[in-house]
């Protein structure tokens, strides 16, 4: 049975179920922690150990879906609501949010071939990357995550989702989803700082006002090459380097692309490899060449560091380098 197939399917109570066939080692709960914290929900999506549930677009409809696991390496269940779309659409739809057709083989090689970085091999072994559901969900989220941590940025999330979703009942559970452009947009500026967005409150409502008013088709970034991605986004106030590497690993399943500028990968590997004193863009490039699928390993390293796969020793004793003007 190929990953990604449905292996059965059936309807209970206006609940639809299927399962599907997961990768050896896969673990739906790491997984989505890499990106998700368990104790800020929702966002829109709500994890515990063994579940997903959130509210996804499948060609246009929205779906409330649970996905659970028991165990790595498990079957992964999909329960949802009724839908007119067939089991083998909602199937693509999950393979493709839980990265189930990723390979990132040759990166945990790699990662197991360093002795600096070995220890974490077994433990990122399990992970294949989440994504948003839609690009515009990716995008939005990256831009808040701009200039904060994980976790404040989930916070921010969870007040936007909140504020103008409703929640949709499913297995007992409230299932959210990401607001859609055209809310985020009618909801206006005020309220986007009252929200607690600051100065990323006019960049989030300048591109959901450009997406609402079709002068942005974000979907259409999922066919483009990095180049063209960056040509069609980086006109866009608020739109920078990190922000298209970060929404290209978020959002467009391009893992040929990291954000080396990010200031977690640059801690980390600072201390690590560099004494303690964070490294630079350049720096991180440079160590990501010796490797082979040296992206990939960034983005197994990242996944690592947020779910404490390192030791805690040295985190907050980084060196920072001395501010250039």
């Amino acid at each position: 049975m190929l990953v990604g197939m449905p292996l059965s399917i059936s309807l209970r109570d206006d609940i639809m179920t299927f399962r599907v066939r997961s990768p050896p080692d896969y673990d739906l709960t790491a997984s989505v922690h890499a990106w998700i914290y368990s104790d800020i929900h929702p966002v829109p999506e709500l994890t515990r150990e063994g579940l997903l549930a959130r509210r996804i677009p499948v060609a246009g409809e929205d779906v409330a879906v649970a996905i659970r696991q028991t165990g790595q390496g498990g079957d992964i269940t999909v329960e949802h609501t009724p839908t007119r779309q067939s089991t083998k659409e909602m199937t693509k739809a999950i393979v493709r949010i839980l990265g189930l057709s990723e390979d990132f083989s040759c990166a945990v090689k790699s990662i197991k071939r360093d002795p600096r970085i070995r220890g974490v091999a077994s433990g990122v072994n399990r992970i294949l990357p989440y994504q948003s559901p839609t690009v515009f969900e990716a995008l939005i989220k990256t831009v808040i995550q701009q200039q904060v941590s994980y976790r404040a940025a989930n916070v921010l999330t969870q007040r936007l989702v909140t504020h103008l979703e409703e929640p949709v009942h499913l297995s007992g559970l409230q299932v959210y989803g990401f607001p859609p452009a055209e809310k985020i947009a009618a909801l206006g500026l005020d309220q986007l700082r009252f929200l607690g967005l600051g100065f990323k409150a006019e960049y989030v409502h300048s591109i959901s006002t450009m997406v609402s008013e079709g002068n942005l088709d974000t979907e259409a970034l999922r066919s483009m090459e990095f180049g063209e991605v960056e040509g069609t986004l980086r006109p866009i106030r608020g739109i920078g380097d990190w922000t298209i590497e970060t929404l290209c690993i978020a959002g467009l399943s391009n893992f040929d692309v990291f954000p080396h500028g990010d200031l977690g990968i640059q801690n980390l590997l600072g201390r690590l490899y560099n004494k303690g004193l964070r490294m630079t863009a350049r720096e991180v490039e440079s160590l990501a060449r010796k490797w082979d699928d040296g992206s990939r390993v960034l983005y197994l390293l990242m996944c690592a560091d947020v779910l404490g796969l390192f030791p805690a020793e040295g985190r907050l004793k980084t060196i920072k380098r001395p501010l250039r003007k």
